[in-house]
């Protein structure tokens, strides 16, 4: 690190439970990274990410060794908090004064009990851009703690959490300072993901930005977001396609058009991509679309989460299965590949819901063979969200400390903590949840014929056992399937039908 700034350590942990596993797909992690960027202007600010650096400890200790003035950490609910504690413990092992800040989704929506924990010093509470950067400049000046916005603190053993701070202009942070991580470490088919905007004004019940933005929305300005591509393409010739990972990319139409256009004026093409809602796309035009499709906008992600209208009513999705069958269609005709994804465990579902949901991943293939249906995932209980507290009515007891949120893994059907999710229906959904892979296996085929082969035939029985509600066949065919000699059958079947070799 440099000498003439004090040194800020920011840590990116990984949230991956097989961490010892370096992530040769690791997504470029952009919340530290527009955090870190205004104080890297008066700050040395390191950034670490644990994903890509499995001697992250050595390297902590190495820094520690150079001085640092002060850590922060970010975390998502979930196993990102086991992994972001490991780092807290190793930096008080090694320092027991420096002062250990946490941000992100997870400490902002519960700052007290966050603080509680003795890896903590100070929370970081909603976007940190301002307060992160007013906090480092204060960390000397305890009696100024009170008057900072948007943070949690300790004082003789009492916790204090000030009041929230306002959303800033973005447009003052445009572009963040890529010099702070090696950009070709994220690059994943050349795509590199960016905001342009933050907040939404939804009110989907299981997500955190209600309680995390207060469903408020603030956009960067078009000229900044063409200056900010232009400006990677420039400086990263490996850079091919762009994610808009906004919270909502699409809630100004007007502003989508303006950058479309933009970007067709300046002969920048790209591939580009974003998540839309449903209602969204239903309400666009095809016109609107082609215009997506014209300015690269190859596929979007639709999070659609249940084919049951009851659940889409419980979880305030406001969206119908009539839109997303509609929009399927519509996205289609546009030329644009839609990826829907779906989630259960919800409060209440039932296994007749799971159905419903399978069915609509069924009909969504059927009509448009190009789309994607995700896995399903398990629905995480975040913090401070509507669905956090109505899980509460069916027996939830949410964890007293910190650490104990990291069994909250969407993919971690059998430790789920939530005690409406029984036994049948728990067995039920890990079967289905496994068989999703083969009603959709487009993203998993690989290169091999033989294995295209076997998923396309395996598809088209998962698919028709489904429509004909023939669930218990099914689980037996999964059961099949996942055993070692389901395989080789299936594998010595079609050699021999084939006469392939298979290596």
């Amino acid at each position: 690190m440099e000498n003439s700034k004090k040194n800020v350590l920011v840590v990116y942990s990984t949230a991956d439970p097989r961490r010892e596993i370096k992530n040769v797909n690791a997504i470029l992690p952009a919340s530290v990274l527009y955090v870190a960027t205004p104080a890297s202007k008066e700050y040395n600010v390191k950034i670490l990410d644990t994903r890509l650096d499995l001697n992250w400890r050595n390297t902590i200790t190495g820094l520690a060794k150079e001085g640092i003035y002060a850590a922060g950490l970010s975390c998502m609910t979930g196993y990102q908090i086991q992994s972001a504690s490991e780092v807290a413990r190793h930096i008080r092992s090694i320092n027991p004064s420096l002062p250990i800040i946490w941000g992100g989704v997870h400490p902002s929506l519960v700052p007290q009990q966050t603080l509680k924990n003795g890896l903590v010093d100070f929370v970081v509470i909603g976007l940190g851009e301002e307060t992160f950067l007013e906090l480092l400049n204060n960390l000397d000046k305890p009696d100024n703690y009170p008057d900072i916005k948007g943070i949690g603190f300790k004082r003789n053993g009492t916790i204090i959490v000030n009041p929230e701070r306002e959303f800033f202009d973005l447009n003052k942070y445009p572009i963040p300072n890529y010099s702070l991580i090696n950009v070709n470490d994220y690059l994943i088919d050349g795509n590199i993901p960016i905001f342009t905007s933050r907040g939404c004004p939804h009110r989907c019940s299981f997500c955190y930005n209600l309680a995390f933005n207060h469903k408020k929305y603030a956009a960067i300005k078009t000229e900044h977001v063409i200056n900010h591509i232009e400006y990677l393409l420039k400086n990263y010739p490996g850079i091919t396609a762009i994610s808009f990972v906004d919270d909502n990319f699409f809630v100004n139409k007007k502003r989508v058009t303006e950058i479309c256009n933009k970007l067709i004026e300046k002969g920048i093409f790209l591939k580009l991509n974003s998540g839309c809602r449903a209602d969204y796309l239903d309400n666009f035009s095809l016109d609107f679309l082609k215009l997506l499709r014209k300015t690269g906008f190859t596929e979007t992600y639709v999070g659609v989460e249940s084919g049951s209208e009851k659940i889409l009513d419980d979880i305030h999705k406001d969206i119908s299965v009539e839109q997303v069958l509609r929009i399927n269609k519509k996205l289609k005709e546009a030329g644009i590949i839609p990826r829907f994804g779906f989630m259960g465990g919800f409060p209440g579902e039932t296994i007749e819901d799971v159905k419903k949901t399978l069915r609509l991943m069924v009909n969504i293939l059927e009509d448009n063979p190009n789309a994607y249906v995700t896995q399903l995932m398990l629905a995480t209980l975040s913090p401070g969200t509507e669905l956090f507290e109505s899980a509460k009515k069916f027996g939830f007891v949410p964890p007293p400390v910190l650490e104990q949120y990291f069994v909250f893994n969407y993919e971690a059907w059998d430790e789920s903590p939530y005690p409406w999710i029984k036994d049948e229906y728990k067995k039920f959904v890990k079967e289905m949840a496994y068989m999703v892979t083969w009603i959709d296996a487009k993203g998993f085929s690989g290169k091999n014929p033989l294995h295209k082969l076997i998923n396309r035939i395996l598809g088209r029985i998962v698919r028709k056992l489904i429509k004909n509600n023939n669930y218990p066949l099914l689980i037996l065919l999964s059961r099949f399937i996942k055993t070692v000699g389901g395989n080789k059958l299936i594998k010595g079947f079609l050699k021999k039908i084939l006469k392939f070799h298979i290596s």
